[in-house]
C-alpha cells in the first residue's frame, strides 16, 4: 500500500502576517488508518483553515510550496488534488439539488468514471448514513446532514487523503 505524503515548506498567506505555527490535521488513507500529522515552525496559536485552505489549493500561498505525493498543489493542481477530499468548515453545497444530484455533480467534477459513478455515491451516502435522505433537497436538511453531505462529497471516490476542518459542526452527539 502506498502512503500519500504532505510536504511544506513554511507557507504563509496574504491574510496572515507570520508562519503557521502549529496545525493538527486529520488524514485518512485508503486503509481508513487514522494518522494525526503535526506540522510546527515558529510561531503559535495561527492555525488550521488558512493552512487547509492552502494545502488544498483553494488559497494560494504567497511564500513556500506544498507538494502531495511530489506534485505541486499550484504548479500542478488536478494531479495534487486528484489525491485529496476536503470538507471545509462550511461545506459548499447546492441548496436547491437532492443530495443525489449533488453528489453526482461532485462525482463528474472528480472525474470518477461514469461506470462507477453510482456505486461510489451510494459507498459514500452509506458510510455518512445519507441513504435515506437522497431524494430529499439539501435546504431541507438539517445543519447536521448537510454536514454530512459535505463529508460524503469528501469521501466520493475514497482519495488518499481525506482533509476535514472541524467536521462535526452541527452534527449531534
Amino acid at each position: 500500500m502506498s502512503m500519500s505524503i504532505i510536504m511544506t515548506t513554511t507557507t504563509r498567506s496574504m491574510t496572515r502576517t507570520a508562519p503557521v505555527a502549529a496545525m493538527i490535521m486529520t488524514m485518512i488513507t485508503k486503509n481508513m488508518n487514522i494518522t494525526m500529522t503535526m506540522i510546527t515552525t515558529m510561531i503559535t496559536n495561527i492555525i488550521t483553515t488558512t493552512t487547509m485552505n492552502i494545502i488544498t489549493g483553494y488559497l494560494a500561498a504567497t511564500e513556500g510550496t506544498v507538494t502531495i505525493d511530489g506534485k505541486d498543489v499550484q504548479k500542478d493542481p488536478e494531479e495534487a488534488k486528484r489525491a485529496i477530499g476536503y470538507l471545509p468548515e462550511l461545506p459548499p453545497l447546492y441548496t436547491d439539488m437532492t443530495v443525489w444530484e449533488y453528489l453526482e455533480f461532485a462525482a463528474q467534477l472528480k472525474n470518477i468514471p461514469a461506470k462507477k459513478r453510482q456505486e461510489s455515491i451510494l459507498n459514500a451516502m452509506k458510510m455518512t448514513g445519507l441513504v435515506d435522505v437522497a431524494k430529499r433537497l439539501i435546504k431541507n436538511l438539517s445543519k447536521g446532514y448537510r454536514q454530512r453531505v459535505g463529508f460524503a462529497q469528501a469521501v466520493l471516490g475514497m482519495p488518499e487523503i481525506i482533509i476535514l476542518d472541524e467536521p462535526t459542526v452541527g452534527l449531534d452527539p
